[in-house]
């Protein structure tokens, strides 16, 4: 069951005082907690990771209030309801797509409208090669073509090839802190991604892609983010292996 935290515990966790968090919420929307009927707000553990964060970007890294605002954009992810229905009809546009630009177009542009992140990109694996092509992402909201050279995945942290050789999710709160290649460093600073949520797209056991979420900031991909993601690339794997040849 799901820990739920009163505005006190949520001060003394997190080092922020009542009135600052009552503050980041009705003036900046940088927090959205529960409420009960009589009004309490009532706080996840998620909501505390975002306020720790939120912290450490103001005091640490001398972020304004107004520019964290513009960079958390995950709390613009709907109500549980709101984001199935959205994921229901990004998944009849698949179905109904012509081509497969089209397809993988409605596919970033829907993630990225479902959490609210600012950054999604499709990347398809290459099984003869062992490679990830990633073709297309979509960066607040525009859908733009990629031409990359393919990523070989013994390129990649082992734990990472792990998660893709078991056809697992697998993500990093901060790739500052994760020892990288040059060559893929230079790729993730051109991109400005911080941390990052990668769902993998199979069919019939095997995969043909992966769906990645990405922020600017550490810590930036909440769960309710992650669970869209799963719940949207579970189904997509099929078209866009369907598409698979025309990207």
């Amino acid at each position: 069951m799901a820990h739920v935290y009163k505005i006190g515990a949520v001060s003394q966790q997190s080092g922020l005082s009542v009135s600052t968090l009552r503050l980041w919420e009705d003036q900046y929307g940088l927090l959205a907690p529960a409420r009960t009927a009589g009004g309490t707000r009532l706080y996840s553990d998620a909501d505390i990771k975002r306020a720790r964060t939120i912290r450490k970007l103001v005091r640490e890294q001398h972020f304004s209030l107004s520019a964290v605002a513009e960079m958390l954009e995950p709390l613009a992810v709907e109500s549980p309801a709101a984001a199935e229905t959205g994921v229901h009809t990004i998944l009849r546009r698949l179905v109904d797509a012509q081509s497969g630009w089209q397809a993988a177009t409605i596919l970033v542009d829907g993630i990225t409208a479902l959490t609210g992140l600012t950054d999604a990109s499709l990347g398809l694996y290459r099984a003869t090669s062992e490679t990830l092509s990633f073709v297309l992402t979509s960066r607040l909201g525009r859908s733009e073509r990629l031409a990359r050279p393919p990523v070989p995945v013994r390129s990649l942290p082992p734990a990472w090839q792990e998660a893709i050789e078991a056809r697992h999710a697998y993500a990093e709160d901060d790739l500052r802190q994760r020892e990288l290649g040059t060559n893929l460093s230079a790729r993730i600073n051109q991109g400005r991604s911080r941390s990052f949520h990668a769902e993998p797209l199979v069919m019939a056991q095997r995969l043909v892609g992966v769906l990645v979420i990405s922020s600017p900031i550490p810590s930036g991909i909440v769960d309710r983010a992650r669970e869209l993601c799963e719940r949207l690339a579970v189904p997509a794997g099929p078209a866009v292996q369907y598409f698979a040849e025309q990207l």
